[in-house]
């Protein structure tokens, strides 16, 4: 009976790959708008320019467990590497990580959890040094780890990328971390990446002050209630409140 079923079927065999295909397009598209709903989500503008803006961004991930704070941000073109400080715990990598995910959404053609005016750069390329990655197994400290993956975003990377670097220049003694960390945004807007770094280091605020086409941004901290609001705050250096999170800490 299969046999003669398969048999059946067989002569119809493109007719039904075509219908499939087709299928498999529609349930996307019906997907994207179940999630664009959910999300209330935006179809964003791809820049060519460079010109980078988000209004009201929500990282999807954190939006289903919990109220998220909205990032605004705003890079334009002539601006190509943002240093991004603030206190621990204070949401930088999260803004990080928001800035990666709906610019790989966009680029995929998916709707954007953003509202309107919201513009996204085309990427060729987008690349992240996020998180520890030091392996006992490997041989690889923290600092090595870090070293390892910049030699090959530094190698890989082109104008058209994004670059999204996390602690940058920890791991090492501070002077020298900082002296290194500067050179590897020299490079990278040197060759027109947009590049998103957070830090601690005074170094890379002062450099992100004085550089050309670098910008200053971070964190907000609600000096009152000492913890974090974590609202972005562009043009401005923020500080680490190492000492007054210790204290609410305990």
């Amino acid at each position: 009976i299969l046999r003669d079923l398969t048999a059946q079927f067989h002569i119809h065999h493109l007719t039904i790959r075509e219908n499939y295909e087709i299928l498999q397009k529609i349930a996307y598209h019906m997907a994207l708008v179940k999630f664009g709903k959910t999300f209330r989500c935006t179809i964003p503008s791809i820049t060519e320019d460079g010109n980078f803006q988000l209004k009201a961004a929500r990282n999807p991930r954190l939006a289903l467990q919990r109220e998220v704070v909205a990032l605004d941000l705003h890079m334009n073109p002539e601006i190509n590497t943002l240093v991004v400080t603030g206190p621990n715990a204070g949401g930088k990598t999260v803004a990080l990580k928001t800035i990666g995910l709906l610019a790989l959404m966009a680029n995929a053609g998916v709707p954007v959890p953003a509202d309107e005016e919201t513009m996204i750069p085309y990427f060729d390329k987008i690349f992240a040094d996020i998180g520890d990655q030091q392996s006992l197994v490997n041989d690889l400290s923290t600092f090595s780890a870090h070293i390892g993956s910049i030699i090959q975003i530094l190698n890989e990377s082109s104008p058209q990328s994004l670059v999204l670097l996390d602690e940058l220049g920890t791991g090492t003694d501070p002077a020298e971390g900082g002296a290194l960390a500067r050179s590897i945004l020299e490079s990278l807007s040197g060759r027109g990446a947009k590049t998103v770094a957070t830090t601690h280091l005074g170094d890379l605020k002062v450099f992100a002050h004085e550089a050309t086409r670098v910008m200053n941004g971070a964190m907000e901290f609600d000096q009152a209630g000492l913890k974090p609001t974590y609202k972005f705050q562009a043009g401005v250096p923020g500080s680490s409140y190492g000492f007054e999170i210790s204290k609410r800490l305990g």
